[in-house]
């Protein structure tokens, strides 16, 4: 008997935050819970000459501090030792990897709900809000060109090199290989051999972001023009987004293979805890067991001008 394989969400998310994060923060034992960064806001050029005997006034100097607290994430399984002695399939490893992905999701939905929260919002098809969007107002190229206008004017950075990284959904996808600009920029730009996009379906990069797709980019359901479903592209440049976690308990990286498209891949960003059938004072003929995972977590947007969230219509 064959175990069917289960289909798996990817978890760009998470992985924006780990890898485009520079200040990961891991709170000592004993130090409280809350993290705080602190970023400098760029001094403006010195452009005047100085004067011959006379000190300049000082420069002054702008703090940020952001703060979070972090919060406790699991989740855990109740299986029998009769369950154990009977199932064709091994449990506990069936267990794990269900409680890894679990675990895997939680935190990209958490890092996603956070990014989505940034009013540095792109509305496409010219329009300027949320309820105006038509399922016609897809994502193209002038929506993303206007987007970058936005992290380049903010001197924001790449993350993967000096490229950002934008994550769509299934449905935005379809519309973002409809788009003629795109599909031209694609053929004329990559390889025309077999890694070429237009014949592996890899996304790829497009305007100096590497795309990828998940079914946990946000949706905004019937929030449209019509009560049509708008979806957000987000965009993200380095240290948009901080994450931070409790000593031992701070969620390890998430598998890199996660940015590509798989199916049934095993996660493991969180440490999976076993206690097998065996008898205690609550459990006297030590027939049931647990598996569960653990971890803290916090995550907070940084700056918003590290990151551009393109709000649009999708079509059907």
């Amino acid at each position: 008997m064959r175990l069917l394989t289960r289909a798996v969400a990817n978890f760009p998310h998470a992985l924006v935050a780990q890898l485009g994060s520079t200040p990961k923060s891991v709170i000592p034992r004993n130090r409280g819970d809350t993290v705080h960064w602190r970023r400098f806001a760029s001094l403006s050029a010195a452009t005047t000459p100085l004067s011959e005997g006379q000190t300049p006034t000082a420069t002054d100097v702008t703090v940020t501090s952001v703060t979070a607290q972090v919060q406790e994430y699991g989740a855990w399984i109740q299986y029998t030792d009769m369950l154990e002695f009977k199932a064709i399939d091994p449990v506990l490893t069936n267990y794990s990897e269900l409680l890894g992905e679990q675990a895997g999701d939680t935190l990209d939905q958490l890092v996603r709900d956070v990014a989505a929260a940034t009013t540095n919002v792109v509305y496409a098809g010219g329009k300027s809000s949320r309820g105006t969007l038509t399922a016609s107002d897809v994502l193209d190229a002038p929506a993303i060109y206007k987007a970058l206008r936005a992290l380049h004017n903010a001197n924001a950075r790449g993350i993967q090199g000096d490229r950002f990284i934008g994550i769509m959904s299934p449905y935005t996808y379809y519309d973002f290989r409809q788009d003629s600009t795109i599909l031209n920029m694609l053929l004329e730009v990559e390889d025309k051999g077999d890694g070429n996009p237009l014949l592996t379906g890899y996304i790829g990069s497009f305007a100096g972001i590497d795309w990828y797709v998940s079914t946990n980019a946000k949706v905004y359901e019937g929030e449209g023009a019509d009560s049509n479903d708008v979806h957000a592209t987000m965009i993200f440049g380095r240290d948009a987004i901080g994450i931070a976690g409790l000593a031992a308990m701070m969620p390890s990286k998430v598998r890199a293979s996660q940015f590509q498209p798989n199916t049934g891949e095993r996660v493991a960003p969180v440490e999976i805890l076993i206690t097998n059938t065996e008898p205690t004072k609550d459990d006297p003929l030590g027939q049931r067991g647990t598996i569960g995972w653990r971890t803290t977590f916090a995550c907070k947007l940084l700056n918003e001008d590290f990151m551009v969230k393109i709000e649009h219509g999708v079509t059907a």
